[in-house]
């Protein structure tokens, strides 16, 4: 024990232990419990904020969970990738979401900074799932179309008038 603790002493060493423990599939799991826990994001779905101080959004509600844990993708894939020349997600960070295919990361999303300048290499080799990522901006524009005129989706042929959209 004695003996580990000063080899990792050892730049090189230590980078190849903290590798390696990235490299396990139980480092995901520990990232996706320490969000949860810590950030109380598995309470999002009961919190009920004061809507004086925080002018909360139902869909916030939704979306919130998702966005933390691909910002924290996006950290530790910089670490993985050792790039040091892109910005890191910190607190309110403008980020696009990025939905993945399933990959050897068991990543389903990765966020990315849109103030980013630069777009790493490592980036635009992840296996992105382009279908999905269209079908989430259709409906993100639809739902702020429809929030913007006042419409009400939970029946929609009721409320937009039948015909007016085609859902196939």
């Amino acid at each position: 024990m004695f003996q580990t603790r000063s080899k990792l002493k050892d730049p090189a060493t230590l980078e190849h232990q903290v590798r390696r423990m990235l490299d396990d599939p139980r480092a995901e799991t520990l990232v996706s419990n320490f969000a949860g826990q810590w950030l109380h994001l598995r309470n999002v779905e009961t919190v009920k904020p004061d809507p004086v101080i925080f002018p909360f959004d139902e869909t916030l509600r939704v979306i919130l969970p998702g966005h933390v844990l691909a910002s924290i993708n996006w950290n530790k894939l910089c670490e993985v990738y050792d790039d040091r020349y892109v910005n890191r997600i910190t607190d309110s960070n403008r980020i696009i979401v990025c939905k993945l295919k399933k990959n050897t990361l068991g990543m389903t999303s990765v966020a990315y900074p849109i103030d980013e300048p630069h777009l790493p290499k490592w980036f635009t080799e992840l296996p992105f799932d382009h279908e999905a990522m269209e079908e989430t901006i259709i409906d993100n524009k639809i739902m702020n179309l429809c929030s913007v005129l006042g419409w009400d989706l939970t029946d929609t042929k009721i409320r937009a008038g039948e015909g007016l959209f085609s859902w196939s």
